[in-house]
């Protein structure tokens, strides 16, 4: 904001003769308003500048710093304006009402390219009782232009040329998705991003995010070491989206508090692990579970609406949905549409060169649903030894429909025609009997032949009985040993 049309260039005055220190003494330094001497429209520079050299000096080691907020309240107590400050008298008071060691001021004007800002350092000397001018101004004897970006280096610089000593810290440079609070060995030091000289040797750092709520969230707490000439870096992203989608609506909840519906969106902070989950609410059916690593990148997460039918057997059995051409098990149908299919599975038969249809039903799909056959659950198939007697029980229970209900219209028809054809032979008899008494009374040759034909027809209804008993007798027989074997062989067959 410093830049007008070009680079913002720093004209540092200091004094090559400054006294000695030891690197164990530590300094005190006072950053004061710098003075606007041209025409820059930013007068904030004013303020802006001293808290911005403030923050790499607290944080040097030989070295502490005042807050410019300290000195502004000092400021207003002692009802000091801005021409004051160029005063000796006034400076020497604040000298010694702060208690420091320097004093760094200066003014700040601009030209067509740039906004120059002019560094003047105060030292602290003898008091003089007399005037009371416990600072000197240190005349300009080197100067230097420097970018904002150096404005760490060119500090150092200053302290170093100040006390005569090299300070060699180390950097710490922290870059983050959002604005945090950096804390330094547990003190409030600077707003990420932000490189900072440190003092070589461990240090424990913190980042506090706020968000627009007020509430504060520790993001990232580590113990760090610094070495002298190197910097130490970290990027952090600050928030991690998560996205949750699905075709129908659902309530997702985080740590287990509800936390919103689907589409959900929502940034979770970073170095974190959270339970997440999201629920189905019309079956009331938890549809998705899992511990969330905000330290990986998280994919969006599709939850498909559609259903599927895991169908957990051997590699002998074959299954088809709705008539689709079968597929070898173990498999699992998905993408299903919710709806009502109809499953059916086959047992090959390689020996006998067919399928046999051993599980015939029909399912109900739903959204979410994640069904799972096993096959020791719906097949339950057994000997039927009992079966046998009765007609056709044994291939309707093998799953043979068509040959069951042929043997058993079979044996029912022959059963009917033995049934009817003995009633009929029981009352053709009659009639044969009843008519031959009449013509044996009567002599007439018509009551004869009418018993000739009852006796005929009755013939033919015991021809007819005999024929029945055999059709059933072989229907049965049939359906009892037909059935048996198989039932055998695919009972052997399915155990294998």
């Amino acid at each position: 904001m410093l830049k007008k049309t070009g680079v913002v260039s720093f004209i540092i005055v200091l004094s090559l003769s400054a006294p000695c220190y030891g690197k164990d003494t530590q300094k005190t330094i006072l950053f004061m308003p710098f003075l606007n001497e041209g025409s820059v429209l930013y007068d904030r520079l004013e303020t802006y500048i001293p808290n911005y050299l403030y923050e790499p000096v607290k944080h040097l080691s030989g070295f502490t710093a005042i807050p410019y907020s300290r000195f502004h309240e000092y400021m207003v107590a002692h009802c000091y304006d801005k021409t004051d400050l160029k005063r000796q008298n006034v400076i020497a008071s604040i000298a010694s009402d702060f208690d420091t060691d320097y004093i760094i001021s200066g003014t700040f004007s601009n030209d067509e390219t740039a906004v120059t800002i002019i560094f003047t350092i105060y030292r602290r000397v003898d008091v003089d009782l007399e005037t009371h001018n416990s600072f000197e101004r240190i005349g300009i004897t080197d100067t230097d232009a420097m970018t904002l970006n150096t404005r760490f280096d060119s500090l150092i610089g200053v302290c170093e040329k100040i006390t005569e000593h090299k300070l060699s810290p180390g950097f710490l440079s922290l870059h983050t998705t959002e604005a945090c609070l950096l804390f330094i060995d547990g003190v409030p030091s600077a707003n990420t991003p932000v490189r900072l000289p440190l003092t070589a040797g461990e240090h424990t750092i913190r980042l506090v995010y706020r968000d627009e709520n007020g509430s504060e969230e520790e993001i990232f707490k580590s113990a760090i070491a610094i070495e002298e000439g190197r910097t130490y870096t970290k990027e952090i992203d600050v928030l991690v989206p998560l996205v949750i989608e699905s075709d129908e609506e659902c309530t997702v909840y985080i740590d287990q508090k509800k936390a919103g519906k689907t589409i959900f969106r929502k940034n979770l902070f970073w170095g974190r692990e959270y339970l997440v989950e999201a629920l189905y609410e019309k079956e009331n059916r938890t549809v998705f579970s899992n511990i969330i690593d905000t330290t990986q990148p998280i994919s969006p997460i599709i939850l498909p609406s559609k259903g599927s039918v895991s169908l957990d057997f051997s590699s002998s059995f074959s299954a088809s949905i709705d008539g689709e051409a079968p597929l070898v098990l173990p498999h699992t149908y998905g993408g299903l549409v919710p709806d009502i299919y109809r499953l059916r599975v086959f047992l090959d038969d390689p020996a006998w060169k067919k399928k046999w249809l051993i599980y015939d039903r029909r399912l109900e799909i739903t959204p979410f649903s994640s069904l799972s056959l096993e096959q020791k659950e719906i097949i339950d198939y057994r000997d039927q030894w009992g079966l046998m007697f009765v007609p056709s029980a044994l291939q309707f229970y093998n799953r043979e429909p068509v040959k069951g209900a042929l043997l058993l219209s079979a044996f029912t028809v022959s059963t009917l025609c033995t049934g009817i054809s003995a009633f009929g032979w029981f009352y053709f008899d009659g009639e044969h009997n009843r008519l031959v008494d009449k013509w044996k009374k009567t002599g007439r040759p018509s009551f004869i032949n009418e018993a000739n034909d009852a006796r005929d027809m009755k013939d033919l209804c015991g021809t007819l009985i005999i024929s029945g008993i055999v059709g059933a007798s072989a229907s049965w027989l049939y359906s009892a040993i037909d059935g048996t074997i198989t039932n055998r062989h695919l009972y052997e067959l399915i155990r294998r």
